[in-house]
C-alpha cells in the first residue's frame, strides 16, 4: 500500500500527527476506514463495530495506519453449529471477519487484534511498542473452538467477586470476557442473594442478602474506613448502601443490579445461564420459582437448576431411606440402575437429600418442558450437580441423565482445578454422556482466597481427559469459577486460551505469555509459576479452606485450633520461593507491562506470606492450657490475649501490604473479607479463651510483621 504523507513526518512527530488526524475524523463522523456489514444487524454487531473502531485508533497511535483500510462483516451459517470464526485477508486487500452468530465476530475481530500485536487480559489490553499492519494477502486465521461454550461461572456471593462492582465496573468486566473470546455467562445465585422468593412462605424472601446476609459494616476499622472508596459504612454495592435498611428497597436494587448486568451480557451477545437451588421446594415451588426468575431475568437464554451443594457434612441417613426415595421419585427402572445404587451403604450422609433433590429437579423440568409458553421464552432446562463427594458424584450424574434424558447435566464434581480433573474420568463415562454435559472447573478456588493461586495444570489436564473422551469431537461446554479479577489474569488467559484450542500445555504458555508482555527470562518465569503452582495444590490438599472467606466458617473461631502449623511452614516456604522468582524477574525486565504485572504478582505472593505467617501465629492457641472443668486459668488467659493479638496484627499487615495495590474493586472486598472473616475468628477466640471484650482494639505498641519481600513494597509506596 502507497504511504500517506504525513507517515513520512519523523519520529514520534509523525505518530502523534497521524493518531491527532485520525480521532479528529472519528469525532466529525467519517471513519478513517470502511466496512461493510453482511451481518444481519444487532446490538452485538454494533458493538463489533465500536470496538473495530477503537482499537484501530489505539493502534494508529503507535504506527500510523496506512491507506484506509477496508473490512467486511460476513455471516456464514455453517459457522454456527460449532461457534467457528476468523478473519481472511482476500487478493483485493479487505480484511473479512465471518462467523455464525454476532459474538463470533467479535471475536475475529480481536483475533485480528491479537495477531496485530494486542494482548487482551481481564485486566485490560497491552499494546505492542509497533504495529505491523500489512497482513499477507490470503492469508487466513480462523479458530474451530476446542468447546463450543466457554465461560465464566459467577457465584456473586462473595465480597472480592463483582457483586461489589458498581454497573459500569461490572459491564468493564464482561467486556474484558468477550475480548479473551468467552462466550458465555453463568450466573449462580443463593436463596434470596438475587431473586425475591415468596414460593415457600407467605412472607416474601426479599433479594439483597449479599454475602449471605451477613452485612459487612466496617465502620469500626479505621483501616478499612480508609480502603473504602464507594461506600461510606456498608460494603456492598453502591447503590443498595442509601437503602440498606430498607428491604423492599434493598431488594430493588439488587434485581437492578442483576438486571444490568445481563442487559449488558445479552448486548455482547454471551450466552446467559441463570443457576438456583430449589432447597426444599416442593416440585410446585420449584416450577413456580423458575417462572419467577425468567419473568425477572428476560435475558436468560438456559435456565439450571441445581442442587445444593454436597461435600459430606449433611444429614445422615440409612440405605433403605436412600432406597424408598429412588422408588418415590424415579421409575423402577431408574431406581434400580446399577450405577446408581453402587454407592449405598447401610449409613451415610447427603445421599437420600441429593437424590430427593435431583427428583424434585428433573420433574419440575418435566412439567416446565410441557409448559409452551414457558419454553419459548428460553432455550433450555438444565440439571445442574454440586458435590464434592467422589463417591456420590458418578452415580448422581447418571441419575440425572436418566431422569431428565434430552436435558444437558451441569456438574461441578469437587472443588480446585486439579480435584475436578482427578474427579472427571469416574464421572462422565462415555462420549454420549459427554457431549450433554457441562463442565464446571476452577480458576481460583474460594477456600484458599485470601492466597495466590494458580490453577492451570488443572484445567490442561481435565481439557485433556475431555479430549481423550470425546475422541476427535468438539467439546460441548466448559465454564470457570473464580472470584477475584486481577490476582487471576494468567490463569484466565490461559483457560480462554485452552477452551479456545490455542493453548495446551502449560509449559508452552508460560513461554508465550511471557515473551508477550516483554518478560525476558521466560525458563525463570515458567518455574516461578510452576512454584506457585505447586504450593496451590500443596496448600489445597493440605490446608483447605485456610482462606476460605464465608462468614460463618469463623464464627466460633474458625480453624486456627486445629490447623497443622508444619503444614503452614511448608506452604509458607513453597510461597516465598515463588516470591523471590517473581523479585528476580522484575529486576530483570524493563518493559513497562512486564514490570506491572510482576508488581502485583509479587505484591500478592508477599501478602499470602503475610496471611500464612499470621495464621501460624494464631496456631499458638492449640497450646494454651485449661482447667479440669474447661476454664482457661488467669495466666494462660493473659497468653492466649497476646497470641491473638500477635496474629491480629499480622492479619492487619496482610491487609495494608495487600492495599498498596488495588487494581479493582475485588482488591478492595478482599481487604474487608479478612477482616469480617479470618479476624473475626480470632476475634471470638480473643474473648472466648482470653475474656477479652470482642471488640476490644489492638495496642498500638504490638509490632507489626514486615513485609517479606521489600523489593515489591519499595516498589509501590
Amino acid at each position: 500500500m502507497r504511504t500517506t504523507w504525513f507517515s513520512r513526518i519523523p519520529g514520534r512527530y509523525g505518530q502523534a500527527f497521524a493518531a491527532g488526524l485520525l480521532s479528529l475524523a472519528t469525532a466529525c463522523g467519517t471513519k478513517p476506514y470502511e466496512l461493510q456489514n453482511r451481518f444481519p444487524e444487532s446490538a452485538t454487531i454494533d458493538y463489533a463495530e465500536t470496538e473495530l473502531g477503537r482499537w484501530l485508533d489505539s493502534l494508529s497511535r503507535i504506527t500510523p495506519l496506512p491507506d484506509k483500510p477496508s473490512f467486511v462483516f460476513r455471516c456464514d451459517s455453517a459457522y454456527e453449529k460449532s461457534g467457528k470464526f476468523g478473519y481472511t485477508c482476500d487478493d483485493r486487500g479487505e480484511v473479512v471477519f465471518t462467523a455464525g452468530d454476532p459474538i463470533g465476530i467479535l471475536h475475529a475481530v480481536y483475533t485480528y487484534f491479537e495477531d496485530l500485536g494486542i494482548l487482551f487480559d481481564m485486566t485490560g489490553a497491552t499494546l505492542p511498542t509497533s504495529v505491523a499492519w500489512n497482513r499477507p494477502r490470503g492469508s487466513a486465521h480462523e479458530i474451530t473452538p476446542r468447546a463450543r461454550w466457554r465461560g465464566i461461572r459467577q457465584h456473586v456471593n462473595f465480597p472480592m467477586d463483582i457483586s461489589s462492582y458498581p454497573p459500569d465496573q461490572a459491564a468493564e468486566y464482561l467486556r474484558d470476557l468477550v475480548r479473551l473470546r468467552f462466550n458465555k455467562l453463568v450466573v449462580h445465585s443463593y436463596p434470596f442473594q438475587w431473586y425475591e422468593d415468596d414460593v415457600s412462605s407467605d412472607t416474601t424472601g426479599w433479594a439483597g442478602e449479599f454475602f449471605y446476609g451477613n452485612t459487612h459494616n466496617f465502620s469500626r476499622s479505621p483501616l478499612l474506613k480508609k480502603i473504602a472508596t464507594l461506600n461510606d459504612s456498608i460494603f456492598c454495592i453502591p447503590a443498595a448502601e442509601p437503602v440498606y435498611d430498607d428491604r423492599p428497597q434493598r431488594s430493588r436494587a439488587a434485581v437492578a443490579w442483576m438486571g444490568q448486568l445481563l442487559a449488558e451480557a445479552e448486548r455482547l451477545g454471551l450466552r446467559v445461564q441463570f443457576s438456583f437451588e430449589p432447597r426444599g421446594f416442593t416440585v410446585g415451588q420449584t416450577v413456580r420459582m423458575a417462572r419467577k426468575i425468567v419473568d425477572t431475568y428476560p435475558q436468560i437464554d438456559d435456565l439450571e437448576l441445581i442442587t445444593e451443594e454436597t461435600g459430606g457434612w449433611g444429614a445422615g441417613c440409612t440405605g433403605e431411606e436412600v432406597r424408598q426415595t429412588l422408588n418415590r421419585w424415579f421409575a423402577p427402572e431408574i431406581a434400580s440402575d446399577s450405577l446408581v445404587v453402587s454407592c449405598i451403604a447401610d449409613r451415610q450422609s447427603d445421599l437420600e437429600y441429593l437424590y430427593r433433590q435431583i427428583g424434585t429437579i428433573s420433574r419440575a423440568i418435566g412439567e416446565l418442558d410441557r409448559d409452551s409458553a414457558f419454553r419459548q421464552r428460553i432455550d433450555g432446562l438444565k440439571v445442574g450437580i454440586y458435590c464434592s463427594v467422589g463417591r456420590f458424584m458418578g452415580p448422581a450424574f447418571r441419575l440425572a441423565r436418566l431422569a431428565a434424558a434430552g436435558h444437558p447435566v451441569a456438574i461441578m464434581p469437587s472443588h480446585g482445578s486439579e480435584g475436578t480433573a482427578d474427579a472427571f474420568p469416574s464421572v462422565v463415562r462415555t462420549a454420549g454422556d459427554l457431549a450433554h454435559t457441562e463442565l464446571y472447573s476452577w480458576i481460583e478456588f474460594d477456600g484458599l482466597m485470601y492466597l495466590q493461586q494458580n490453577a492451570i495444570d488443572g484445567i490442561g489436564r481435565l481439557l485433556r481427559e475431555m479430549d481423550t473422551l470425546a475422541a476427535g469431537r468438539q467439546l460441548n461446554s466448559v465454564c470457570f469459577n473464580h472470584w477475584r479479577t486481577a490476582e487471576n489474569r494468567t490463569t484466565f488467559r490461559y483457560a480462554a486460551e485452552a477452551a479456545l484450542g490455542i493453548a495446551d500445555r502449560p509449559e508452552t504458555f508460560y513461554a508465550a505469555y511471557a515473551a508477550r508482555l516483554g518478560i525476558p527470562d521466560t525458563a525463570a518465569y515458567q518455574r516461578a509459576m510452576r512454584l506457585i503452582g505447586e504450593a496451590d495444590r500443596y496448600s489445597t490438599a493440605n490446608l483447605g479452606n485456610i482462606g476460605f472467606c464465608w462468614v460463618g466458617a469463623w464464627r466460633g473461631g474458625g480453624p486456627f485450633l486445629w490447623m497443622e502449623p508444619q503444614q503452614i511452614d511448608r506452604a509458607d516456604s513453597l510461597y516465598l520461593e515463588a516470591g523471590r522468582a517473581v523479585a528476580s524477574l522484575y529486576d530483570g525486565s524493563s518493559r513497562p507491562a512486564a514490570r506491572k504485572y510482576l508488581m502485583l504478582l509479587g505484591n500478592r505472593l508477599s501478602a499470602t506470606v503475610q496471611y500464612l505467617q499470621a495464621f501460624r501465629t494464631a496456631t499458638e492457641l492449640r497450646t494454651i492450657r485449661r482447667n479440669a472443668d474447661g476454664t482457661v486459668p488467669e495466666t494462660e488467659r493473659k497468653r492466649a490475649v497476646d497470641i491473638c493479638d500477635r496474629a491480629l496484627a499480622g492479619f492487619e499487615s496482610y491487609m495494608t501490604g495487600y492495599a498498596r495495590l488495588m487494581p479493582d474493586r475485588g482488591a478492595e472486598g478482599t481487604v474487608m473479607s479478612v477482616w469480617f472473616s479470618p479476624m473475626q475468628g480470632l476475634r471470638a477466640l480473643r474473648s472466648s479463651l482470653g475474656g477479652a471484650a470482642p471488640d476490644e482494639p489492638l495496642k498500638d505498641d504490638i509490632p507489626r510483621d514486615e513485609p517479606p519481600l521489600p523489593i515489591f513494597e519499595k516498589q509501590t509506596r
